[in-house]
């Protein structure tokens, strides 16, 4: 007898395979999805920092209140 034999294999175990991972689409879907999710989390932010910054614009720093592209006109005399 030979010192490297192995003992009898048992039929009612099957044997080992190497386990391969994830597929290639199980990874790519995975990116998919964790880009989705962040793009709507930056959209849910700026909708809810746009609603909390129009109701805040009492900061006490004084604001210019003139009108913009206000023009004055002036009654020309009409020509005869």
């Amino acid at each position: 007898m030979s010192e490297s034999q192995q003992p009898p294999h048992d039929s009612s175990t099957p044997p080992d395979r190497p386990r391969g991972g994830m597929s290639a689409g199980k990874k790519v879907g995975l990116g998919c999805a964790g880009c989705l999710v962040l793009i709507l989390l930056v959209y849910v932010i700026g909708i809810l920092g746009s609603f909390f910054t129009i109701g805040s614009s009492d900061t006490g720093d004084p604001q210019d209140t003139r009108a913009p592209n206000s023009v004055e006109t002036t009654a020309s005399e009409p020509a005869d």
